[in-house]
């Protein structure tokens, strides 16, 4: 191991002497990462940060480069729900994980221009939105979908949002204070040669961030226009110029698993959700912030306590029911909508689940958007073959924006003049029948295929990918870039605290650690029978009566947890209102033992 007792010591007692708060272990939001020996640093301000980086950068100029100590940088800390770190790829393993957690790591201040701000690394992306909307007539032109990230966490995974128009989020930075891997503190702006490069996509591998100056807009309200439509209706809209008509767009598709899927208007499975600015002056309307963020608590606090996925786990014919009933009903509902309020309310997503995956990948889009439409045919299509083998690998839903997006280094949103990027997520859950296979044949179709799209890096990314030929001369330009720094600043890159294995893999660099840290995962557990049947007993009372859609998914849940149904493995209910989609009521049991406990699907 890197760090040693004696070294841990010596990192107790600076913390005790800073008034740094210690705890051992660190998990990220979706606790899939799990690192349970990284001793947790919260700080409080610059100087302390500077101490704990400069006793490490002086410890490890006596320990061969692969022993060196790793340390991180990650959200969390603020003891407010939502607060942990939303990446799902190891960037934030270390020996020691830091949080910025001070006030002055969280501060929105103007500078010289009217329309630039500086903005701590902590800040979240809501927060910031909504106080630059009220205390400062401005508002960021593209914001990401969670409001609950970092700016700092946001910018070195190039991370985005939606807007036709709009750069990724990296694209608004005009300049990034940081506090590199020796304690100094650097300031850099369009005037560094490497600025673009960095600022694209920085994987926290320059230094800490402690604060970037974001360019802001005239702070308008949004007029949102929720149209609810189905995948034949939502290819149409996208061929006739849905994308061109309103400057953003952001869509959701929940799988309902019909054989006839890409042609079947039978369920409300899309909900297009069109933006236009208005004049800050213009009334609110239909804009309840408050009651749709404490509905989507309830939803998930009922997914959460009924274990449904966990159900859906071990009972997997269950889906097509549960996405096409209570899904469909929940997030995407039957009726179109419009509303008007504050710039901020393109977070429409305020409650998320832990238990979910999420595999997003951006990929170039010309003029007539037709890579769009063949990236969802091609989901579409591929989970009706899974249908077919009784596996339905998404309980959660597929998700889309369109933006202009920022060029350089490892940015995921490059793109040639006058084309579009479109960033695509598959939410799910893991353990899920069939997700890992479906996630390895999305991989194969978006990065190997014609879309030649490129892995979210805060999301998932393989490690035996060649990212060089991704990227291109781009990547050449990433490393050249980051020897450069460590050159200019007579840091031994050998010796970085910031390179740990991943990146090192991603990067194809040879400073490998000698130490890998082991990911633990968390409340493993199998549902017992009683307990399948006390879960179904509980969602059966929460269904509608009358629906034929909700007596469809109550005679499956009643069959679970029945004896004989689990000794003949099988049950066949007639019915006359059986559809060409409806299957004989099969007990089928997911064999995979690994399952974490406590889930949802977002809703």
């Amino acid at each position: 191991m890197p760090i040693t007792e004696r070294e841990m010591e010596m990192m107790a007692d600076l913390a005790k002497n800073h008034g740094i708060r210690v705890q051992q272990g660190w998990k990220n939001f979706s606790e899939n990462l799990n690192v349970a020996q990284a001793m947790v640093l919260d700080i409080d301000d610059v100087s302390s940060l500077q101490a704990v980086i400069r006793l490490i950068h002086k410890l490890n100029q006596d320990k061969k480069p692969d022993e060196r100590i790793l340390l991180r940088a990650a959200a969390g800390g603020r003891n407010e729900e939502y607060s942990e770190s939303f990446s799902f790829t190891p960037g934030a393993e270390g020996d020691v994980i830091v949080r910025l957690v001070g006030k002055e790591f969280r501060r929105i201040r103007k500078t010289s221009d009217d329309k630039i701000m500086s903005v701590g690394a902590s800040v979240q992306i809501g927060e910031l939105d909504k106080k630059l909307y009220e205390k400062y007539d401005l508002a960021l032109p593209t914001s990401s979908l969670i409001p609950y990230v970092t700016v700092a966490g946001l910018s070195a995974n190039a991370g985005h949002g939606t807007g036709r128009d709009q750069p990724g989020f990296s694209g608004l930075i005009r300049a990034i204070t940081l506090c590199l891997p020796n304690g100094e503190i650097v300031r850099i702006d369009e005037s560094d040669p490497d600025f673009h490069t960095i600022r694209a996509a920085n994987l926290g591998l320059f230094g800490i961030v402690l604060n970037v100056e974001l360019e802001c807009t005239k702070a308008k309200k949004m007029e949102c226009i929720m149209d609810v439509s189905n995948i034949p209706d939502f290819i149409r809209k996208v061929k006739a110029g849905l994308f061109s008509k309103y400057p953003y767009v952001s869509v959701m598709y929940v799988p309902t698993y019909q054989s006839n899927e890409m042609t079947s208007e039978r369920y409300n499975n899309v909900i297009i959700y069109c933006w236009t600015p208005v004049d800050k002056s213009t009334p609110d309307e239909n804009n309840c912030p408050y009651l749709a963020h404490l509905g989507q608590e309830l939803q998930i606090n009922l997914e959460r306590n009924l274990r449904i996925t966990d159900l859906l786990r071990d009972y997997p014919h269950l889906i097509p029911y549960f996405t096409r009933y209570l899904v469909t009903q929940s997030a995407i509902g039957n009726k179109d909508t419009r509303s008007v309020g504050p710039w901020h309310m393109v977070h429409y997503q305020t409650a998320f689940p832990r238990d979910i995956d999420d595999a997003d990948y951006l990929f170039q889009v010309g003029q007539d958007c037709e890579e769009i439409t063949a990236a969802i045919s091609k989901i579409v299509t591929t989970l009706t073959e899974f249908a077919h083998e009784k596996q339905y690998p998404l309980v959660d839903a597929v998700y889309l924006r369109l933006f202009t997006g920022t060029n350089g280094g490892l940015s995921t949103s490059a793109h040639e003049k006058g084309q579009y990027v479109c960033g695509l997520d598959m939410v799910s859950g893991n353990g899920i029948a069939g997700y890992a296979e479906f996630k390895q044949n999305m991989a194969d179709y978006f990065m190997r295929g014609p879309l030649h799209a490129k892995p979210h890096w805060g999301k998932y990314v393989p490690t035996d990918v060649d990212y060089r030929k991704i990227y291109g001369n781009e990547f050449d330009a990433f490393i050249a870039a980051l020897h450069k720094w460590y050159e200019r600043h007579q840091i031994e890159i050998d010796r970085s605290m910031l390179l740990n294995r991943f990146h090192c893999e991603i990067l194809q660099l040879p400073y490998y650690p000698a130490f890998t840290h082991n990911r633990c995962m968390t409340n493993m557990c199998h549902i017992d029978t009683a307990h399948s049947k006390s879960i179904a007993d509980d969602i059966c009372c929460q269904l509608d009566k009358g629906s034929e859609d909700a007596e469809n998914f109550r005679r499956r849940l009643q069959v679970i947890g029945n004896e004989k149904i689990r000794e003949n493995k099988s049950a066949f209910f007639e019915s006359s209102h059986r559809d060409s989609d409806e299957m004989p009521i099969t007990l089928a049991v997911n064999d995979k033992p690994a399952k974490k406990k406590g889930c949802c699907v977002i809703l």
